[in-house]
């Protein structure tokens, strides 16, 4: 029985990945709101997927988050220019 637990909460994180990445895929931006994030995970997988990424680099995130692949702000009164000026763009 525990191993049959086991394979459904491993069948469920593969469903999981599968629908966060297809979310991404259709998704035109990507706001990222971790001021904390230590490599910045969700927001390479939302570049990775061509998503304009909008938000926090976290402390790792600085080596790949630049302005070929999204807007980077410092803080929140800056992100909310940033989604301003966005947001007229489109």
């Amino acid at each position: 029985m525990a191993e049959q637990k086991r394979r459904a909460r491993a069948a469920e994180a593969v469903a999981s990945h599968d629908t966060t990445r297809a979310a991404l895929r259709e998704a035109l931006i990507f706001l990222s709101f971790s001021e904390q994030e230590g490599f910045g995970l969700p927001p390479a997988e939302a570049m990775k997927a061509g998503c304009i990424t909008i938000g926090y680099a976290g402390i790792g995130g600085e080596e790949f988050f630049d302005a070929t692949t999204g807007i980077k702000v410092p803080d929140v009164a800056t992100l909310v220019d940033k989604l301003k000026n966005e947001a007229k763009v489109i």
